[in-house]
């Protein structure tokens, strides 16, 4: 009966994504909840039955709908999901100090990826051949802390105010800043108007990535709730079933880390549409293509200056970001238009005064 309802919800919301993404967690939510309370998990003085914990008949009608019922509802705040765990939002839903600690906690560990990264090898002073294997290895050992800091340090973002209180987020905003910032361009700003141009492989792979990240995302939470709902368990009962709470508790970590691994996936196909496809953007803007890594660093910088602000004339005198973004935008003014005649073509052609 849950499958039911599943399939009817994925054939009208969005096929498979909408199960897997919506229905599954709220299925697996409530399926938790209602069979610890079948089972008399929070009744001390009932033995558990586990035959009971099963959704039968009305039961498992009710379980079906509910779970489309707040799949549905759940849709449109998928997004929300995804930011909460990458800490969007932190400093107006929580304490100060608990979101301060957590944004100091992320400084510090790129802070210590920083320093191991500089680590240099000492050394043991003796020309035997034990000293020279000591060596050895510590030279072995101080490569692999190395390059440990290094992943670790990729995984941040390079200035101090982008930095995020969770994990999660240093890692897809490292991503974001990394993949049009290598060329200038402001990642976030200019993809939408590139997303047009990109392959369908990439589009597809960018795509299952992304899903990826919501499914997981929402499975985290899911079973993070599913661990504070079966919380009271420890207290009642005094038995193999109280380690219930910290099973859900270790899933709901084990999801978060699968989004890790799946934004770390994402922030590499994001930076491989930029590689392959930036020039994609300039052309079909009808901007000549830059010939050098220089013109193209002050052209993409002039781009997204224009997209972001919307604004390339006026900026106010007494605002210093603002007026180095108009010199950037002078760029602009002097950059004159390439129209092909053949649409196809977007190479060369009749060059109009921009």
């Amino acid at each position: 009966m849950i499958e039911l309802f599943s399939g009817a919800g994925a054939r009208v919301f969005g096929g498979a994504r909408f199960t897997l993404i919506n229905v599954l967690p709220a299925v697996l939510l409530a399926i938790v909840i209602a069979g610890a309370y079948r089972s008399n998990l929070y009744d001390a003085h009932r033995p558990v039955d586990l035959s009971a914990a099963l959704p039968t008949g009305w039961l498992a009608v009710q379980l079906g709908f509910a779970g489309l019922l707040i799949g549905v509802i759940a849709q449109p705040f998928q997004v929300a999901v995804v930011r909460l765990l990458e800490g969007y939002g932190w400093d107006r839903w929580l304490p100060s100090l608990l979101s301060g600690m957590a944004i100091e906690r992320q400084h510090r560990r790129r802070a210590r990826a920083e320093l191991l990264q500089q680590a240099v090898a000492v050394a043991t002073p003796g020309a035997s051949a034990a000293a020279a294997a000591r060596n050895a290895r510590a030279k072995v050992r101080q490569s692999r802390i190395v390059a440990a800091a290094r992943a670790r340090l990729i995984q941040y973002p390079t200035r101090d105010d982008r930095i995020m209180p969770t994990t999660l987020g240093n890692v897809l905003r490292a991503g974001e800043d990394s993949a049009g910032g290598r060329y200038g361009l402001m990642s976030m700003t200019v993809y939408p108007r590139m997303y047009p141009f990109l392959s369908d492989k990439l589009d597809k792979a960018i795509s299952r990535q992304l899903d990826l990240i919501d499914a997981t995302s929402a499975l985290c939470l899911a079973f993070a709730a599913a661990a504070l709902a079966t919380l009271p368990v420890v207290v009642i009962r005094h038995d193999w079933w109280s380690l219930l709470p910290a099973g859900l508790a270790a899933s709901s970590w084990l999801c978060y880390r699968s989004a890790l691994n799946a934004a770390k996936d994402h922030g590499t196909l994001f930076a491989t549409a930029f590689d392959l496809h930036r020039f994609d953007l300039i052309k079909n803007l009808h901007y000549p293509l830059p010939e050098t890594v220089e013109q193209e660093w002050k052209f993409n910088r002039a781009l997204s200056r224009f997209l972001q602000r919307g604004d390339p004339v006026f900026y106010p005198a007494h605002l210093a970001d603002q007026l180095a973004a108009s010199r950037d935008l002078d760029i602009l003014r002097e950059i004159r238009y390439l129209h092909s005649q053949n649409p196809d073509d977007r190479s060369g052609g009749t060059a109009d005064q921009a």
